[in-house]
């Protein structure tokens, strides 16, 4: 149903709208502002940006998504290099554009699957691609189980650093393995990293040093 700027549809619908794919049960929006109100099984894809929930907000002049109940990801794209896999959010509430992602009890990951190997879960999650991620009040879970908490994780993601995503892999003398390095900004310019290493067969490594 159209009635001058503002579009109404109902049932099983999907349309394809400034780049975006989008499957949705109701749709209502302004063709003049471009801003969508989406619910029921909401699933918007497009080239660097998704998001998925029982409800959506869309911008698409900003392109700007906010989901509620839902997920949303950056794609690897725009990490500059920086991540191999596209940055993966889902929580109570969340969105942004394609320059910061932000989430509201969140669970922040680069794994793919359903039920991811590794996550980050916080209460605040902000992600801008190729300069860093910040999330507050973090547990960090290598198969559902929390390794460690702390109250405020920084990850730098700027191109200029030494790569400090998580290092994912499997050998024979060390099983299956996991090796992070979390850095936090104590002070202005000092930074205190955190490494702790978590292998099937050997255990868990812990380490810290001060730059």
């Amino acid at each position: 149903r159209r009635n001058g700027d503002l579009v109404e549809a109902y049932g099983n619908v999907r349309f394809t709208y400034e780049g975006y794919e989008v499957h949705a049960r109701t749709a209502r929006g302004n063709l003049r502002s471009r801003v969508f109100v989406l619910e029921g099984d909401v699933k918007i894809r497009g080239k660097d940006q998704t998001a998925e929930g029982r409800r959506v907000i869309a911008d698409f002049r900003n392109r700007t998504l906010h989901y509620f109940q839902g997920a949303g990801s950056v794609g690897s794209a725009l990490t500059y290099g920086r991540l191999l896999s596209d940055v993966y959010l889902r929580g109570d509430s969340g969105g942004g554009t394609r320059r910061q992602q932000t989430a509201v009890n969140s669970s922040v990951t680069t794994c793919d699957l359903p039920h991811p190997h590794f996550d980050f879960a916080s209460k605040h999650a902000d992600v801008i691609p190729g300069k860093r991620a910040i999330l507050r009040d973090t547990r960090v879970r290598l198969f559902g189980r929390t390794l460690l908490t702390v109250p405020r994780l920084w990850i730098p993601l700027d191109e200029r650093r030494e790569r400090n995503t998580p290092e994912i892999g499997q050998s024979p003398d060390e099983g299956y393995f996991v090796r992070t390095k979390w850095p936090t900004p104590v002070g202005r310019e000092d930074v205190f990293t955190a490494r702790v290493d978590a292998y099937t067969k050997l255990g868990a490594g812990l380490g810290a040093v001060a730059e």
